[in-house]
């Protein structure tokens, strides 16, 4: 039985908060949503990376999700790859970076829900 876009969502984001190693903090993924909002998911990004691990290990569970077989937006880079992902992001079309910043945005509404329920 195939599973919707909805239900990949949530049972990635269910995955990623259960998952002890990285830990998500609740306030770093709650801060995400309105930081791609304001600045663009590259900008988001840039911040993640040049803050480090707690804000990196939210976006690689968002690449994780993003690398999953169902869908299959992660421009080819493997797991845990922010860097790069975000380089060959810069590099796509509008119509692209719209897509995985929606998708981006729809997959951090679940974990944002699950990493809460967690602590």
């Amino acid at each position: 039985m195939s599973k919707n876009l909805e239900q990949i969502r949530a049972h990635n984001a269910l995955t990623a908060a259960q998952n002890p190693n990285p830990r998500l903090r609740a306030e770093y993924v709650k801060k995400i949503p309105a930081m791609i909002s304001q600045n663009g998911l590259l900008g988001a990004m840039a911040f993640a990376l040049d803050k480090g691990n707690d804000y990196t290990s939210i976006f690689s569970a968002v690449l994780t999700h993003l690398s999953s077989d169902e869908i299959r937006l992660n421009l080819g880079i493997g797991q845990g790859a922010v860097q790069n992902f975000l380089l060959a992001l810069a590099g796509q079309s509008s119509a692209v970076l719209r897509a995985v910043t929606a998708e981006t945005l729809a997959y951090l509404n679940y974990l944002r829900r699950f990493v809460s329920r967690e602590e």
